[in-house]
């Protein structure tokens, strides 16, 4: 898996893209672990995804 954990420590957590997340919970599903940077990045991934499911609902709410 050297390709995927390449790709995934060489972009910035900052930039929340979804299609970063995916490569992330890619490679924590295959338990990689680098000094914890795919342990925060799950997390990271876990609170954005979370935050999408809260703003879809509030959305469904308000328009139905």
């Amino acid at each position: 898996m050297p390709g995927i954990r390449k790709q995934v420590f060489g972009r910035s957590y900052d930039n929340k893209k979804p299609e970063d997340f995916e490569v992330y919970a890619r490679v924590t599903d295959h338990n990689v672990r680098c000094d914890g940077v795919a342990e925060h990045a799950a997390r990271v991934c876990a609170e954005f995804l979370l935050e999408g499911e809260k703003r879809e609902e509030r959305q469904k709410m308000i328009h139905g």
